[in-house]
This record gives C-alpha cells, structure tokens and sequence, in this order.
C-alpha cells in the first residue's frame, strides 16, 4: 500500500517541469504535459502545490513577419 504523494511526481519530475515553467517565456502547460506523458492536470498541481507559483493563461499574440512589415 502506497500513501503519501503520487509516484508521478519524483524530484527530477519536479526540476523539468521548473525549468520549463521559468524564464521570459515558458512553454504551455499541454506542451509540458504531452513532452513529460502527463496529464495538464498534473502539470497544474505541480505549478500550484510543489512549486508555490501561479497557473496563468497563455494568449496567443498577434505577430507580423518580416515581409508583413515591409
């Protein structure tokens, strides 16, 4: 009988999820979900509970190319 928290979430679980979380832009929470096998679920628990940050939403910009510009 296993209690306690979920085997999902391990230290080195915990450090790439961190590392993508951080910095000017991070990743999305299903981009992290679908390259660590996770549920968005998951990644949001972790953001929330382990790391003590906050789970934003990440809206698409608007962005012109460079021939748009010219």
């Amino acid at each position: 009988m296993n209690s306690g928290k979920a085997k999902v979430r391990t230290a080195t679980f915990l450090k790439k999820v961190k590392k993508a979380t951080t910095g000017p832009n991070p990743l999305t929470h299903s981009h992290i979900a679908l390259e660590l096998g996770v549920s968005q679920t998951t990644i949001q628990r972790v953001i929330n509970e382990e790391l003590e940050g906050k789970v934003r939403k990440k809206y698409r910009v608007h962005g012109l190319s460079d021939a748009m510009i010219q």
